[in-house]
């Protein structure tokens, strides 16, 4: 549907906003290699915003190899602050970059860390043309369904073992 809409083929490159994954076990990560995969193969998707507590794991290696397999890629750093301040960035950018090319501070008042999480969670949901997740694995797993409810036109692949067809 979207390789065929003008509109969006004239618009700015797409990007891929990933979040919500769980633990980077085995099936985890396998599944999310072939989201990767499909979104970089199928779409041409080289830009991706990574929420930062995924910046230094397993799925950052995988996600490393499968798009640079598929012709490159961007990664952009996504983290949630309270006040976003220069100094706090560059301490961001040195602990994430590498692997991550940048760092995006977003603004996220709340005090408790799982709050911060879905704020940034729903800014790469609005920012973004598709979202990979695992909302079946993730304790954010329900309010994320619903935020992804009220946005018309947004590809979220869940990789949840529900979701994920044959195993």
């Amino acid at each position: 549907r979207l390789l065929e809409d003008p509109v969006w083929q004239a618009r700015a490159p797409a990007s891929c906003g990933v979040f919500a994954l769980g633990p980077p076990d085995y099936q985890n990560l396998s599944r999310f290699e072939g989201a990767v995969r499909f979104v970089c193969g199928r779409y041409g998707i080289r830009r991706f915003y990574v929420a930062a507590e995924y910046c230094q794991s397993g799925y950052m290696k995988v996600l490393n190899m499968a798009a640079g397999a598929e012709g490159g890629r961007w990664v952009t750093a996504a983290a949630g602050c309270q006040e976003a301040t220069e100094a706090l960035k560059a301490k961001l950018a040195f602990q994430f970059c590498p692997p991550c090319q940048e760092v995006e501070l977003i603004f996220a008042p709340a005090q408790r860390p799982r709050a911060r999480d879905l704020t940034v969670a729903k800014t790469l949901m609005q920012r973004c043309d598709f979202c990979i997740c695992d909302l079946s694995g993730h304790p954010l797993g329900a309010a994320l369904r619903q935020q992804a409810a009220k946005k018309e036109g947004a590809a979220l692949l869940d990789i949840g073992k529900q979701n994920a067809g044959a195993e």
